[in-house]
């Protein structure tokens, strides 16, 4: 029988589904948090929302584990894919921070992995994606200490396709200058009626005066602004947020090694003019996540399975529309207006992106998605499936290759 494996979240590619069995580990939620020294130990059927919940109450709200702003995200998915998000730039990815797993092989030996046993299996978890050698029950992580006091976190709203694209030049710019103080997601989106409109999701480790003044540029194109002075557990509780309501999404993504020009945005927001929004029922945008370097950057590439070190960004591009009312028997398939426009904006795009792609995005219909999740870690990553699952059990779509 076919099978999949689920930690209690979701996969964009719909991995984490099967038309047989799926085994979840959503119950395996236990959890125990050393106060002294920031070791968390979790069970893989924990979430983001546990994670909300739970860490401003151990150590007197001292410890933060890194990784994504998605409540409904499961943390062991989040973790052996990579694991980004706001707080990756100034403390590093959730795989750095993942210092043991005990999963169970395709013949039901209980194995752990650590820098100590299993070296190369624990190599290859820190980045290979989920579902790849085993069922993970749980993980342990070293977390790191709150950054700051106080942070500025919040948004911002941009009208028109020129402002919307001076924005997006500012925000690679701000990046630049300060990788390791701010973060956040800054996006293009289609409006409908040949607009477009951009917005900013933003966290700087910064009180405002400071904040306000690195933001300065970004700040000057700005339709409407919201940034507010926040405790730290504040400001981390505030960027997390809910699923957004039920829809069939496509994403695609790249990393940026270098900023893109910007008649490259230009180009990009005026793809998303003419994006088709169908009386409101379908949408399309641009993001611009800066979610990468900095802490991230201070690993080498090879030194775990996840690869993309020295990204300046991820690129990333999203089309969705509704949902079929059989969307729990069949799998939702693109609308081919949506895949040809698609597919036009996104070749122009990655005509001036490297070849990368984040595994914990992934895209059914990446090409040559080995090279782009994986890149010069392939191999080593293929010799270790053949030693830890070499009649391929866990097998999917996009699954580590022998």
């Amino acid at each position: 029988m076919t099978f999949s494996v689920r930690g209690g979240g979701h996969s964009f590619a719909g991995y984490s589904s099967s038309t047989g069995l799926v085994i979840s580990t959503s119950r395996l939620r236990r959890h125990d948090i050393n106060e002294i020294d920031g070791r968390l130990v979790a069970g893989s059927g924990l979430t983001n929302a546990d994670l909300v919940r739970l860490l401003p109450q151990g150590g007197g709200g001292q410890w933060v584990l890194p990784g994504g702003s998605c409540l409904s995200v499961g943390l062991a998915g989040l973790a052996l894919g990579g694991g980004v998000g706001p707080n990756s730039s100034w403390a590093g990815l959730t795989a750095d921070r993942l210092r043991s797993t005990t999963l169970v092989t395709a013949d039901a030996d209980i194995v752990t992995a650590s820098e100590t046993e299993n070296a190369d299996l624990f190599w290859g978890v820190r980045g290979a994606g989920g579902g790849n050698f085993g069922v993970h029950t749980d993980i342990t992580f070293d977390m790191v200490s709150a950054p700051a006091t106080l942070v500025t976190s919040g948004v911002l709203s941009v009208e028109g396709r020129e402002n919307s694209v001076q924005a997006a030049m500012a925000w690679q710019r701000i990046l630049n200058d300060y990788p390791r103080l701010v973060s956040g997601s800054y996006r293009i989106e289609a409006a409908g009626k040949r607009q477009v409109t951009g917005s900013a999701r933003i966290q700087v480790l910064m009180p405002e005066t400071d904040a306000r003044a690195v933001l300065r540029s970004l700040l000057a194109v700005a339709t409407s602004v919201d940034l507010s002075e926040r405790t730290w557990w504040e400001a981390h509780t505030w960027y997390s947020y809910a699923s957004p309501p039920l829809a069939s999404n496509w994403y695609r993504s790249r990393f940026l090694y270098t900023a893109l020009d910007e008649d490259v945005v230009d180009q990009q927001a005026r793809h998303l003019e003419r994006f088709d929004v169908h009386g409101g029922d379908r949408g399309a945008h641009l993001a611009f996540q800066g979610y990468v370097g900095g802490e991230v950057d201070a690993v080498p590439r090879t030194s775990s399975a996840y690869v993309h070190r020295g990204a300046r960004m991820i690129v990333r591009q999203l089309v969705s529309w509704p949902t079929s009312p059989l969307w729990l028997r069949d799998a939702p398939s693109i609308p081919w207006d949506l895949r040809l426009w698609s597919d036009t904006a996104w070749g122009d795009l990655t005509a001036h992106t490297s070849e990368e792609a984040y595994q914990n995005f992934p895209d059914p219909l990446q090409p040559d998605w080995q090279a782009a999740y994986y890149g010069e870690n392939l191999d080593r990553l293929s010799a270790i499936k053949r030693d830890y699952d070499p009649e391929n059990v866990f097998s999917f779509a996009q699954s580590v290759p022998r």
